[in-house]
């Protein structure tokens, strides 16, 4: 009796496997047979999609490593498709869809990656493998949905790019790890957001002609109005997209497989069957590692501290003289930093602390040199990005010449940061790049007694290629008191990346016509961040501050 049993239970795991193995069997051939017409995109509606892989004349250049769900490939300008498996090779112009809850992985023959979320077009429209020449490059079209890219810098190649184009942004690396989402109905309502995990990218808005680099742990967003600003990932967006493009199978593991157009890996020349696993990343270790990136970006500072700043120092003999501010961009890292007033000049040290310099000393015309000094100056921070740092100083002393006294108690605003050089200028303006600039500013209305503090907002628009800026609008309040300027203009001083504004506009403090200057730099290596001081009087009243924003 018991061997019966044993036999019956034999005979029951054999036929229970057997229907395991015809219903794999039944999934590899079927590909996408049974899914409905109406759940495929507009795209594909009076496209026949086949369940069988169709070929091509063509040299490969990827093949589809992972298939969850379902995705369709459109071959020949999207008059034929087909339902796509496990092993499928790729070629230059197809187009693939992933439907509803489903995931594709493709590795080309650079070793480059992109595993695509669901409901996403994206077209191959170029991929270059050439390693006699050293040279690969990669270029994708997206119309919507979610990719994932990794972009592998091997040492065979010498020149590698890789771009993503979508209706409001080009995205292009030479080495990360990033993501693009596209969340659009049709072309003109197209909005795109750029995630970089590792690396960098350069991102370039067709829209309003700016680029803006992109780093690890940061994200930025594009519509049909233009770019924003570079911001940290929150960690919530970070784990959904790498939860919407990466949760796919081991290559092979709940994966349709098929044996149309496999690519080998002797074609590719590299192990595919290896990379297959090395790219599944936990996704929990992902997150972690990617909310540490986030404390990163969010800590990240300018590494070197050019700068301006005003109204540290005021002169006073019966009533306001004069502020002084910087005449030039300063080295704030030096011993050397200056601001005048006229023919009067203050001096003070950063070397050993740019954030509270030591004031080392005041020369007068008649070439005295007032005692008391040095002191250091106390530093407030304001805020602060890659770019720049920008704050204020304080120090409340009184000091006299046996004429004039000179007061240290009203703020002096500085900003400071790696600032655009003369190169990095020019080829903002090789690359026709244009932008408008927007941000905070801030200011004190000069009394003896400490200043009023003002506060608002600023905005202008920069044109690299020629050399001008228009539109600069400032407009800060506070204390009782207000101080702005609207439609003024000016011009970068020569080749350099700093500038003046002080044509035409409407200058006003506490609502009366005044007259003023403003003057800066732009900031960092695409120029993402612009920085400057203002100064507004009318004979009366007068005021001074800062200004900083980004394109």
């Amino acid at each position: 009796m018991k061997k019966m049993k044993r036999y019956l239970l034999i005979i029951f795991v054999f036929f229970g496997l057997s229907l395991i193995g015809a219903q794999v069997v039944f999934c590899q051939l079927e590909r996408g047979k049974a899914v409905p017409q109406e759940v495929l995109p507009d795209e594909l509606r009076y496209v026949e999609v086949k369940d069988y892989y169709i070929g091509s004349d063509a040299g490969a250049v990827g093949t589809i490593q992972a298939v969850a769900g379902h995705v369709v490939v459109a071959r020949f300008e999207e008059s034929e498709a087909y339902f796509a498996a496990l092993g499928d090779a790729v070629f230059k112009g197809d187009v693939l869809y992933t439907l509803k809850a489903s995931r594709c992985r493709v590795l080309f023959s650079g070793q480059d990656l992109i595993t695509l979320g669901d409901n996403t077009r994206i077209v191959i429209e170029e991929v270059i493998d050439d390693r006699e020449a050293g040279e690969k490059k990669s270029a994708f079209s997206m119309l919507r949905g979610k990719v994932m890219c990794y972009v592998m810098r091997l040492f065979r190649y010498k020149h590698i790019s890789f771009s993503v184009s979508t209706p409001t942004a080009v995205t292009g690396v030479r080495g990360t790890k990033f993501g693009v989402e596209v969340m659009t109905e049709e072309p003109v309502t197209a909005i795109t957001l750029v995630y970089c995990f590792e690396g960098k990218v350069e991102v370039y808005s067709p829209v309003d002609g700016t680029i803006q680099g992109v780093g690890g742990g940061e994200s930025l967003e594009l519509s049909t109005l233009g770019a924003g600003i570079v911001e940290p990932t929150m960690p919530e967006a970070a784990e959904r997209f790498i939860l919407d493009t990466e949760a796919l199978p081991i290559m092979g593991e709940e994966a349709q497989s098929g044996d149309g157009g496999a690519v080998t890996d002797e074609e590719f020349g590299n192990d595919i069957s290896a990379l297959g696993s090395g790219f599944q990343d936990d996704v929990t270790d992902t997150v972690q590692a990617q909310a540490t990136k986030v404390t990163e970006a969010a800590d990240r500072r300018p590494t070197q501290h050019y700068g301006y700043f005003v109204g540290m120092l005021t002169k006073v003999s019966t009533g306001f003289n004069g502020a002084y501010r910087s005449q030039d961009i300063c080295d704030f890292d030096s011993n050397d930093i200056s601001a005048s007033y006229g023919f009067y000049y203050m001096y003070t040290d950063g070397s050993t602390d740019y954030d509270n310099p030591q004031i080392t000393y005041l020369e007068t015309p008649d070439g005295v040199i007032i005692s008391g000094l040095p002191v250091f100056a106390q530093h407030t921070e304001l805020g602060y990005n890659a770019c720049m740092e920008w704050g204020y100083w304080t120090q409340p002393i009184v000091m006299s010449d046996g004429t004039d006294d000179f007061y240290f108690d009203n703020k002096g605003y500085y900003v400071m940061g790696d600032y655009t050089t003369d190169s990095q200028r020019s080829g903002l303006a090789a690359n026709n790049i244009s932008g408008t600039y927007s941000g905070g500013a801030y200011g004190t209305y000069w009394t003896s007694a400490g200043g009023a503090n003002m506060s608002g907002d600023f905005s202008t628009r920069v044109n690299f290629v020629a050399g001008s800026l228009s539109d600069f609008n400032l407009s800060v309040s506070g204390g009782g008191h207000s101080a702005s300027v609207s439609g003024a203009s000016g011009t970068f001083l020569g080749a350099s990346s700093q500038f003046e504004i002080n044509t035409g506009g409407d200058w006003q403090i506490d609502g009366n016509p005044g007259t003023g200057v403003a003057e800066g730099s732009v900031y960092g290596a695409n120029g993402e961040a612009i920085g400057g001081l203002w100064e507004i009087g009318d004979g009366t009243s007068h005021a001074v501050g800062m200004f900083q924003g980004t394109r």
